[in-house]
């Protein structure tokens, strides 16, 4: 179908409860809307894409790439795999002179195989303005429950980001574009993978810079609203234009550290060239053995746990742990062992005062959780 560069591959949301579609599966059904600029100028001669919400989510799968609502993963010309093949399913248009857009679909099309209402997707951008990488990026999310769905307008949020070391700040969303609040300020890989995610209620959001390390990427933040279109409701998603940084935080004390993994009370076994320490911030570490289990089976009786050695007694101010909802653990000695904290997809953890240890030890909250663990930071 189609190969747009300005498709945003981690589209994704939450919404996946079941609702019986009241479309006929033999239907014509029109999606349709107008495109606008913040304050409301139709935008003429851009692209729309429409995608299946499922189609993504099982593209990038896992809690990572879904945080990362608006990510740039497919942006590439041509798109790596597997992007090219989502892009094969999905379809665009051009908005005409007043900005309105239309897709044209089956009633199967927007039915999932056991007959509920399918999750579809709307996504635009704006080209990029001088000295940013990307431009603004808007989503909308839904399901049709009619032959003929107008979506209404379409809105950009276009606030002016700034970042400094340790800190961010952009203008509000304006209070028609939707319900809710809350913003992510989200740093991301030149691939568009995550490498650092901030939660703010605010209009800034600060962070301890060391998170960032010595990679460099793409900035920007994300607003997630509540809207509505006649016959059904939306997901917006709006994203900031991305600004290019370049953290000069520098490597921790753990780079390059060695790590292990062991199950239950069993000898560690350690991994080669550990994937863990090696500051690939954005990619997943593969540990072996800790897929999770299949929906319904027993949980197992042995819980599987990562180690990192130091290699000598340090002081600790700062662990990171990317990519699980896990419990740390550090010791001294390898055999007694301290509980440190908790750590969620993007957790770090700051002692009021350092933490004597050799080993940090990293258990999942529960099984297979610490199947996408990225990496293991520690800063003396």
């Amino acid at each position: 179908m189609c190969r747009p560069a300005l498709l945003t591959a981690c589209l994704m949301l939450a919404g996946a409860a079941c609702s019986p579609s009241q479309v006929d599966p033999g239907a014509s059904v029109a999606v349709s809307g107008v495109l606008q600029d913040q304050s409301g100028s139709p935008l003429a001669g851009r692209p729309v894409v429409l995608a299946p919400q499922t189609e993504i989510s099982e593209l990038l799968g896992g809690t990572l790439f879904t945080a990362l609502s608006l990510g740039t993963l497919c942006l590439a010309d041509p798109p790596p795999e597997p992007c090219a093949s989502f892009l094969e399913d999905s379809d665009s248009t051009d908005t005409d002179d007043g900005g309105t857009f239309s897709f044209s679909l089956r009633g199967n099309d927007v039915r999932t195989f056991f007959g509920n209402a399918r999750s579809m997707g709307v996504s635009a951008a704006l080209p990029p303005a001088p000295g940013t990488l990307e431009g603004p990026a808007v989503l909308a999310t839904f399901r049709v429950q009619t032959e003929q769905l107008d979506l209404g307008p379409i809105r950009f949020w276009e606030p002016r980001l700034t970042t400094g070391t340790g800190t961010a700040g952009w203008q509000a969303v304006p209070g028609d574009l939707g319900k809710g609040s809350g913003y992510r300020l989200e740093f991301a890989s030149p691939s568009g993978a995550p490498v650092w995610q901030v939660r703010s209620n605010e209009l800034q959001a600060d962070y301890d810079p060391r998170v960032l390390e010595d990679s460099s990427g793409s900035v920007s933040v994300t607003a997630i609203r509540d809207g509505v279109a006649p016959g059904t409701t939306t997901k917006l998603s709006y994203r900031s234009a991305q600004l290019g940084f370049e953290s000069g935080a520098g490597a921790p004390e753990s780079r390059g550290k060695p790590c292990s993994v062991q199950t239950g009370e069993g000898s560690p076994v350690v991994l080669p060239g550990c994937r863990l320490t090696d500051g690939r911030l954005s990619e997943d570490a593969g540990i072996p053995g800790t897929s999770a289990a299949p929906a319904g089976t027993p949980a197992p009786a042995e819980s599987r746990r990562v180690v990192v050695d130091m290699g000598r007694q340090v002081n600790a101010t700062l662990l990171v742990i990317r990519g699980c909802s896990c419990r740390i653990e550090g010791s001294v000695d390898s055999r007694t062992w301290s509980p440190v904290g908790e750590a969620e997809t993007f957790g770090q953890i700051k002692p009021s005062r350092p933490l004597r240890l050799r080993y940090i030890r990293v258990v999942g909250a529960e099984p297979g959780s610490i199947s996408g663990l990225r990496e293991i930071s520690v800063w003396t």
